[in-house]
């Protein structure tokens, strides 16, 4: 009996010792592997260095990794990146994305990765990925603030080293990237006139008004139909009034008027038009950003004392006529009067020309009768 124990333990201890030894060559492997991040020191960094136009987190060159290990294993690598104690941007602080690649083996005993491994047909390439949006698009705000560099916190790159196989962690490494500081490219810029909205009585001699810190180019874009957007109205391509370009003075009001030398086409009686301006500040690693400022809207109409009248009285002459003038207004449709274009009114024996006073007698009469009317526009 006792040898029986004494064989049976003599098996357990070699089976002890097995697992021992695999423990010991598993710990001996996961020595042989290593990840070292390549980043140079960081004091700000540029939003649009990590992302792009699009609204999406891009590779950013300079930047590398070492990864070593035996030669010819096959590994991924998983990248999280976090935030803690980010200014301005709440919903920055907590994970703002994270990827993993697609398997990769080293080539010999080491493999340095760079942005160009992560992206195009010949790179590595990313298997799963995920984005906190609501962060991304914060950071894009910023940028159309004016605000060039990343807010100050401390933002954590977590990297990880898995087998393709197995998935066993094979190793693991930080980065820290702190911000310390508020942004060294911040720039003023603060449109004043025309304001939003205004709706202006002339096509000639318009100060534009604004605030700069930065060298950079005003624009003014017209707007192809009344329900276009200011964003798609002054995109590349749109139908461009000036373009004109302004050295910043450090401070104060810069001031540009209308027509002048960069006029590309007239302003038009009854058309809607959009401007900002463009700003070029020094971002990370001494490259040249574009920055936009927001969009200021305005129309134009006729100085005519007649038309005057008419808008006049079609704000307050009473619903529905007041509040679907000033629905169709809202929406950027603008009022043309033209003498070459007369009003004609039909009560069953022919059309009678009228003018624009018995219009607006017989549309107020018919509002206070609570009437419903109709209307068709050739």
């Amino acid at each position: 009996m006792n040898q029986r124990l004494r064989i049976g333990g003599s098996a357990l201890n070699v089976l002890l010792l097995a697992l021992l030894l695999g423990v010991v060559a598993t710990n001996v492997l996961l020595a042989q592997f290593s990840i070292t991040p390549q980043f140079p020191a960081i004091g700000t960094a540029s939003i649009s260095d990590y992302l792009g136009k699009d609204q999406k987190l891009k590779p950013v060159s300079g930047q590398s990794l070492l990864i070593t290990g035996p030669a010819g294993a096959e590994v991924t690598l998983s990248v999280a990146v976090n935030g803690a104690g980010v200014q301005g941007v709440g919903r920055c602080n907590s994970t703002i994305a994270s990827a993993t690649t697609r398997a990769f083996s080293l080539q010999g005993t080491s493999r340095s990765l760079t942005a160009s491994d992560f992206t195009g047909t010949r790179g590595i390439g990313i298997s799963t990925s995920t984005e906190n949006q609501g962060c991304i698009d914060d950071l894009a705000e910023k940028v159309t603030q004016g605000v060039g560099t990343i807010p100050a916190g401390r933002y954590s790159l977590d990297f990880t080293l898995n087998d393709a196989r197995t998935g066993a962690v094979l190793a693991t490494a930080q980065h820290v990237i702190e911000i310390t500081s508020a942004s060294v490219t911040e720039i003023s810029m603060n449109l004043v006139s025309p304001a939003n909205g205004e709706i202006l009585n002339t096509t000639n001699n318009i100060s534009f008004q604004f605030d700069a810190g930065e060298q950079g180019k005003l624009f003014v874009y017209e707007h192809s139909n009344p329900g276009q957007s200011a964003e798609d109205a002054t995109r590349a391509g749109g139908l461009l009034v000036m373009e004109a370009p302004f050295t910043s003075r450090g401070s104060g009001t810069v001031s540009y008027i209308y027509p002048g030398p960069n006029s590309r086409r007239p302003l038009q009686v009854g058309r809607k038009y959009s401007w900002g301006i463009e700003v070029q500040i020094v971002g990370g690693g001494g490259q040249r950003q574009t920055r936009r400022s927001t969009l200021y809207s305005f129309t134009v109409s006729s100085n005519d004392p007649g038309y005057l009248s008419l808008l006049g009285m079609l704000n307050t002459i009473g619903d529905p006529v007041s509040s679907t003038f000033a629905n169709l207004s809202s929406s950027g449709y603008t009022l043309a009067l033209s003498a070459s274009n007369p009003i004609y009114l039909d009560e069953g024996q022919g059309p009678r020309r009228i003018d624009i006073t018995e219009v607006l007698t017989r549309l107020q009469d018919a509002a206070r009768r609570g009437l419903t009317l109709k209307a068709r526009v050739e």
